[in-house]
């Protein structure tokens, strides 16, 4: 297990920007460890958030 304290005051550069632009328009791939959301899943992880919301800024859409 890796341990680590962020940093609030931190920003990203424009080169991690750039990457991070650059890796959402990849597509998704799915593994053994990773399963693509059946939609039962789905409806269980959005019951989930219902009941524990976000707090703060939300990191993707």
């Amino acid at each position: 297990m890796v341990k680590f304290d962020l940093d609030k005051n931190a920003f990203l550069s424009n080169e991690e920007r750039k990457l991070l632009a650059e890796a959402k328009g990849r597509p998704i791939i799915y593994d053994n460890d990773s399963p693509e959301l059946t939609d039962k899943m789905e409806q269980e992880f959005l019951a989930a958030r219902r009941r524990k919301p976000y707090r703060g800024e939300r990191l993707a859409n």
